[in-house]
């Protein structure tokens, strides 16, 4: 009978220890106890390190995705020289007064900077007239004074520097001929059969590396000499 009564003392000791123990952890607001009473959910802590990490890890990933961007393009670019690409002279580099924008232009204007860095700049008039010069001197030297300007979608600056070439070199007595899509029209390929001498005029960011090539093919089966090129 005394066991019995010293289990039921040491049970309600027991039992308001417990509760005692767990009033001061509610009361107790950061306690673990305390938070899930309340219903809260913790969520661990993201280190510091993990989110600089993510973030070096993103801008590589898009630098990448750009960049491959730019290496796989298979369109001309404003900094491209075809004298070292086709082995053609290149006779000059217009660019018109006002340009549409496009992706990657800041990559070609620093790659031109750096490649022309300290050399005179000329305006757009200027360069113009020293490709008028050029053809004059390339044509001269086959003794020609017929020239055909060529190349593929000549529209927009390409076409206004294929007009200008016509309008100057007529003051030297050369005629200039404008052949549109030589590879595409049926016409204009018909008209290079008289063609003895050709410039190709190649609209940067819109004509296709391989459809240069296939123009250079196409004029060397037609044994008609590349007297060199222009990008506009």
């Amino acid at each position: 009978m005394e066991n019995t009564i010293r289990e039921i003392l040491q049970e309600m000791k027991d039992a308001d220890a417990r509760e005692a123990a767990e009033k001061a952890a509610l009361e107790d607001s950061n306690s673990p106890a305390s938070i899930v009473a309340r219903g809260i959910t913790v969520t661990p802590g993201i280190s510091l390190k993990y989110i600089i990490l993510g973030m070096v890890l993103g801008a590589f990933v898009l630098v990448f995705w750009f960049f491959m961007l730019y290496i796989l393009n298979g369109k001309l670019r404003a900094g491209d020289n075809l004298q070292e690409i086709y082995g053609i002279s290149q006779l000059g580099n217009v660019s018109g007064g006002k340009e549409e924008k496009k992706w990657f232009d800041f990559v070609d204007k620093w790659i031109i900077a750096l490649r022309d860095y300290n050399k005179r700049k000329f305006t757009p008039e200027e360069a113009l007239e020293l490709a008028a010069i050029a053809v004059k001197m390339a044509a001269g030297k086959e003794g020609l004074d017929v020239v055909y300007v060529a190349g593929c979608d000549l529209k927009g600056e390409a076409l206004k520097v294929c007009s200008a070439l016509q309008t100057r070199l007529a003051k030297e007595n050369i005629r200039v001929g404008i052949l549109n899509n030589i590879l595409y029209d049926a016409q204009a390929m018909r008209d290079l059969e008289h063609a003895k001498g050709v410039v190709l005029v190649e609209t940067a960011n819109a004509t296709l590396y391989s459809e240069i090539a296939q123009e250079l093919e196409l004029l060397k089966r037609q044994e008609i000499c590349v007297l060199g090129g222009i990008i506009a």
